[in-house]
């Protein structure tokens, strides 16, 4: 039996845990005028991630993903956005 978790970070955002694998899922992390509810702590939620799904061009689904960036970290998400999410690193 596969041991799985899910984390609700506010938003659409989740945080999935299956077999070790971490995967966000439209992380929404800032404390927005546009949030809804109150951001998740940055803490474990948004630790040791090994994947981000981003699954749309709207802000309130990866607005800091750049903040989340190692070596080890894959994220897939809409072309249109991937400037954004690389321009801190430029």
């Amino acid at each position: 039996m596969s041991d799985l978790g899910l984390t609700w970070l506010g938003q659409a955002g989740f945080r999935l845990e299956l077999d070790g694998l971490r995967v966000l899922v439209d992380p929404f992390l800032s404390d927005h005028k546009a949030r809804l509810y109150p951001p998740p702590p940055r803490g474990a939620a948004v630790r040791n991630v090994d994947w981000v799904l981003v699954t749309h061009d709207h802000i309130d689904h990866f607005d800091r993903v750049a903040e989340l960036a190692v070596p080890s970290l894959h994220i897939l998400l809409p072309a249109r956005n991937v400037e954004v999410v690389l321009a801190p690193f430029r």
